[in-house]
């Protein structure tokens, strides 16, 4: 039996020393050697990675609690492989942190212990000092059930770069990258994948760094919706350099700008694109382009997108080579005074319909001989390209047509005679029947939150943020007294619950 008890403890003593080599008393923990054995990593402790540690090993996990911070020395990775696996999931309150040894700022949620005096962690910390937070090799032991979520990845190369397929990358922070011409990243594919990334903030991108990057001869097939992409110098925000087939969707992207030369692009397609583009925001643009096309046809819509605030020759939507194909739909372009809102600089056969521009420099561009047709201009330099059915000066669109009331709803329809009202049921067909079925007609432009049945309005169309209420009777009265009758809209997109029809 003594014999059984000494075996048994120096068959774990390598694991109980690792947990125990973190029980400092500032919870700081070193690591520069490959993990083989499961590990949990937790909330309190800081880890800080000094050579390349790899999770290897069929089985082998290691365990990244919420909260945890792991911290790199300059130039270093965590890198799962042969079979390992890198399980991080932190928590709405408690995200994981990773970032540079030297950064020992304060994060809610965690611990960030200070590591300054390790070798190589004194100082402050920079963009890209570090190489990969999360590096997924193709032999790694992940699958499509595995996600990240609620990381807080600061100062590296790379974020999260994937060889292997996942399920997701979600409701994580990426900050503070600069790629110097390579393609440094916060999330890198590699591999031809259908992971869905969606919730993310991208924030402090320069010098041709990517918030998403998908390389060279990788089909990309996932969703790309809900992140927000801020503060890009020179860089670029998602980067599709091969084809893709997943539809990009309400993202937020604002805050692009030149500064090295590089032209900073919202969203770049690098090859064909087949997957819809839409109800995406584009805002303060100062030289940069919202969306690039390279090469290959955009055979997909682009639709229901906002471009607002470009400056110094900025464009809304740029085809750099060969026909741009596709739809360009419903998009409303307001105050590019300076700048240009589709340009394409060889002939294309893209349908332009049914877009506002209103407070712009040159509104189309290039030859186009795609149909163009119940487009809307207010106050434009250059319209390039006018069709049948437009609304413009000579037809009698004179007035400003939103409500600009400077919230995120400002881009509504005035009831202006000469205004707002112009654009509504101007797109000259049904939306129950229109190009995208049952997306406008669930949607407003107008303060009323009338929803858009029957001909469809010009410009871009808003969620609902209440029921559309109309008194009918008595309509000749500004005080309302006695026994009125009020259409509710009862098929508001909003109600949830049972839909109610009150009398009064």
């Amino acid at each position: 039996m003594k014999w059984f008890l000494i075996g048994v403890l120096f068959l774990f003593f390598p694991l109980v020393w690792a947990v125990n080599s973190c029980g400092d008393t500032n919870n700081v923990c070193t690591f520069d050697s490959n993990i083989s054995v499961d590990q949990n990593w937790v909330d309190g402790n800081t880890y800080v990675i000094l050579a390349d540690v790899n999770v290897t090993g069929a089985g082998t996990d290691l365990n990244i609690a919420p909260g945890t911070v792991v911290k790199y020395g300059v130039g270093r990775s965590l890198i799962a492989r042969d079979g390992g696996r890198v399980l991080a999931n932190g928590t709405v309150d408690k995200n994981i942190i990773f970032t540079s040894c030297r950064d020992q700022n304060s994060y809610v949620g965690s611990t960030n212990a200070n590591t300054a005096t390790i070798s190589g962690c004194s100082g402050g910390p920079a963009p890209s000092e570090y190489n990969t937070a999360i590096y997924v090799l193709g032999n790694a032991g992940m699958t499509k059930a595995d996600s990240f979520s609620y990381l807080k990845i600061f100062d590296a190369k790379y974020g999260i770069r994937l060889d292997q397929n996942i399920g997701s990358i979600h409701d994580s922070n990426f900050s503070f990258f600069k790629s110097l011409g390579l393609a440094y990243s916060g999330v890198f594919l590699g591999i031809e994948t259908d992971v869905n990334i969606y919730g993310n903030a991208f924030s402090w991108f320069q010098t041709d760094a990517k918030g998403i990057y998908v390389t060279l001869d990788k089909t990309f097939a996932g969703a790309i919706y809900q992140n927000s992409f801020s503060n890009f110098q020179s860089a670029h925000a998602i980067y599709l350099e091969q084809s893709s087939t997943g539809p990009i969707y309400s993202n937020r992207f604002d805050s692009f700008s030149n500064t090295t030369g590089t032209t900073a692009t919202g969203i770049y397609l690098g090859l064909e694109t087949t997957g819809n583009i839409y109800q995406n925001i584009f805002s303060n643009f100062n030289g940069a382009t919202g969306i690039s096309k390279w090469l290959g046809a955009v055979n997909a819509t682009i639709y229901n997108n906002l471009f607002y605030n470009f400056t110094a020759s900025g464009v809304g939507i740029q085809s750099n080579w060969q026909d741009f194909g596709g739809n360009i739909l419903n998009n409303t372009f307001s105050n590019l005074q300076t700048s240009t809102a589709f340009v394409a600089y060889d002939p294309s056969t893209t349908r332009i319909q049914r877009n506002l521009f209103s407070n712009v420099s040159t509104a189309i561009s290039g030859t186009i001989t795609g149909a163009i047709s119940n487009n809307a201009y207010y106050s434009v330099g250059t319209i390039g390209k006018p069709g049948p059915n437009d609304q413009n000066s000579a037809t009698g669109f004179t007035t400003t047509p939103f409500i600009a009331d400077n919230t995120d709803r400002n881009f509504l329809l005035n009831t202006t005679s000469t205004g707002g009202a112009m654009l509504v049921d101007a797109g000259g067909v049904d939306s129950n029947g229109v190009d995208i079925n049952n997306f406008f007609n669930l949607k407003t432009t107008q303060l009323n939150n009338k929803l858009d049945t029957g001909t469809i309005d010009i410009g871009y169309h808003f969620d609902q943020n209440g029921p559309y209420v109309q008194v009918l009777s008595p309509n000749d009265f500004n005080t309302l007294t006695g026994v009125q009758t009020i259409d509710f809209n009862v098929e508001s997109e909003v109600e949830t619950g049972p839909r109610l029809c009150p009398s009064y």
